[in-house]
């Protein structure tokens, strides 16, 4: 049977790894600030550290599991006698202030060294021990007792908005030789390449060569190009994930 496991990092080792064992999540050591992939070989040794390192960290976790439980239970083992006492005199106490209150009805509250037992009264009233029995009833009898949740529709309100990227400050390359630096924190209205201008800088008449974009950011418009309070763009994006396996 072919021996499918993870190729150890020590096999596709190059000759100057030592630096690896200090990585600790620290200052980078001065190889690992110039080491890159430059390779398949490279690229794999780079894989098979991803993948050994997460067995010692699925390791880790286990053992940190299994201490987690022995201390669960060894607090449970531990505290169960002060837990026993606390209940034990916290039920004697509140029963003594029911009493004092029930003799003394001004009486709401027993001071005592080291803290008070206080009691409340509570008026009866309805409790819902069913929601979906009670509201129910709610939508045919009492619908002002219906709270409704607005929630954005995403998908909609998308198809109502528009998202552009707005150019703000840009070179633009005359026909006329003349490179003509521009911006407007507003967003800059280049019209397109080969327009008939005339130029800012020798005051020729030229036509718009390249342009070259120096800053621009996204902005989210409605479709009469107005702001739209509370929205804004996500730029998305190429990413990469190592995927083991």
């Amino acid at each position: 049977m072919t021996d499918l496991s993870p190729i150890p990092p020590s096999i596709l080792a190059p000759t100057d790894a030592g630096w690896v064992e200090a990585l600790t999540g620290d200052e980078l050591p001065e190889p690992a600030k110039r080491w890159r992939i430059d390779g398949t070989g490279s690229a794999a040794w780079a894989m098979a550290h991803v993948i050994n390192s997460g067995a010692q960290l699925e390791a880790l976790t286990a053992q940190a599991v299994e201490w987690y439980g022995r201390i669960d239970a060894w607090l449970v083992h531990e505290s169960a006698p002060p837990r026993a006492t606390a209940a034990f005199f916290a039920a004697h106490l509140e029963r003594f202030a029911l009493d004092t209150r029930e003799a003394d009805p001004r009486k709401k509250s027993v001071t005592l060294p080291g803290g008070k037992v206080q009691t409340r009264e509570a008026k009866p009233r309805a409790v819902v021990i069913d929601e979906a029995e009670a509201l129910a009833w709610a939508a045919k009898n009492a619908p002002e007792a219906i709270q409704t949740t607005e929630k954005l529709r995403l998908e909609a309100l998308r198809l109502r908005l528009t998202v552009k990227e707005m150019v703000t400050i840009a070179w633009v390359t005359n026909s006329c030789g003349c490179k003509v630096s521009v911006r407007d924190e507003e967003g800059l209205d280049i019209p397109p390449v080969g327009t008939e201008t005339e130029c800012s800088t020798c005051g020729a008449d030229a036509l718009i060569g390249m342009v070259e974009v120096l800053h621009s950011r996204w902005v989210v418009t409605d479709a009469e190009g107005g702001d739209v309070p509370g929205v804004d763009v996500d730029p998305g994006g190429v990413t990469a994930k190592v995927v083991v396996g």
